[in-house]
C-alpha cells in the first residue's frame, strides 16, 4: 500500500506540473489534491525537486510505452516501419 500511496502522489504531482507548472505549483497544493499528510509526502522524497525528479521520470516512462507502441502499430503500415519514428513525435505534439 505504500508504494501505492507514492505513486498517487508522483501521479497527482505530474498532473498538476504539467498542468500549471512546476514553480507554481507547491507541496501543499500538490497533497491537497492528493489527499496525503505531509509526512507520506517527506517519507518517500526529501523534498520538491525529488519529487519533480520522480514526476519527469513517470513522464518519461509513459511517453516511452507510447512511442513504442505508436511506432509498432505505424510500422504495419504498408509504407513500412522507416517513417513511423517520424510520424509518431508529430502526434504526440498535435494530440488533443
Amino acid at each position: 500500500m505504500v508504494s501505492s500511496r507514492r505513486d498517487h502522489l508522483v501521479d497527482t504531482a505530474l498532473a498538476l506540473f504539467m498542468r500549471d507548472g512546476f514553480h507554481a505549483t507547491g507541496i501543499d497544493r500538490i497533497l491537497e489534491h492528493a489527499g496525503v499528510a505531509k509526512m507520506t509526502l517527506y517519507n518517500h522524497f526529501k523534498s520538491k525537486d525529488e519529487l519533480i525528479l520522480a514526476a519527469l521520470r513517470l513522464r518519461d516512462e509513459r511517453l516511452l510505452v507510447w512511442f513504442t507502441a505508436a511506432v509498432e502499430t505505424r510500422a504495419e503500415n504498408p509504407r513500412g516501419p522507416l517513417p513511423a519514428p517520424f510520424r509518431a513525435p508529430h502526434d504526440w505534439t498535435h494530440a488533443p
